[in-house]
């Protein structure tokens, strides 16, 4: 079994893993020294510079090519914008050109599942186009809950069905930005989902306990750019 790491930077995942920035499929004993190299000295990624101070550790998702996709949320004067593909991963190219896009008006309620599949879904293999609506109307639901800006996974990894279970989705790398004008709003939610405590098995809070908003990491605003 693999282990899958990747330096904690600023750029868009495809331009971390051109940069040199992710290693796949080595042990823990290959993964130290990898880390160790390149913790703390500086790195430039197209005309982002900066030091490595965080990296991630994760189990490895062996997987095909062709089951990659692109995702991205942003948000315009005029609503959110998803941006979608059916080619994801280190080369995915041009977005800008290639991508599908479908727009959410301001307060218009996430669309239907036929709008959804014509739209954004048309090359997708058929028996994965329920599994990648349910996921993205989640995902947007999530997205507009906490005040997100900007979020893109690149690869959304959607494995083929089993005899045994539907297609299962996978995110192998996320950007995101939040909206700091939000945060009388979400401090709460924001603070609960940077307190590493709540991610292990005694992190669950007594009935009624107060969230503390100083939980976690500080947050740091403006957020650093992506590109």
């Amino acid at each position: 079994m693999g282990i899958h790491r990747k330096a904690r930077s600023q750029a868009r995942p495809a331009d971390q893993a051109k940069a040199g920035l992710l290693s796949l499929n080595k042990g823990w004993q290959e993964s130290k020294p990898w880390i160790v190299e390149r913790a703390g000295k500086p790195v430039q990624v197209e005309s982002v510079t900066g030091t490595l101070n965080n990296f991630i550790v994760e189990p490895f998702l062996p997987h095909p090519s062709n089951t990659e996709y692109y995702v991205c949320i942003n948000s315009q004067r005029e609503g959110d914008e998803i941006l979608f593909t059916h080619e994801g991963g280190v080369d995915i190219g041009d977005v800008d050109a290639k991508a599908a896009r479908l727009l959410i008006k301001v307060n218009a309620p996430f669309p239907p599942r036929a709008d959804v599949k014509s739209n954004l879904l048309a090359a997708v293999p058929a028996e994965k186009q329920d599994t990648l609506y349910d996921f993205l109307s989640r995902l947007y639901s999530v997205y507009v809950d906490l005040h997100f800006a900007y979020l893109e996974i690149n690869p959304l990894v959607c494995l083929d069905a089993t005899p045994n279970s539907a297609p299962t989705i996978h995110f192998l790398d996320m950007a995101a930005k939040l909206d700091q004008t939000a945060d009388s709003i979400c401090a709460p939610k924001w603070a609960i989902a940077r307190d590493l405590s709540v991610y292990t098995e005694t992190a669950a809070a007594a009935p009624g306990a107060k969230i503390q908003l100083d939980r976690g990491p500080p947050m740091v605003w403006p957020a650093p750019s992506l590109f």
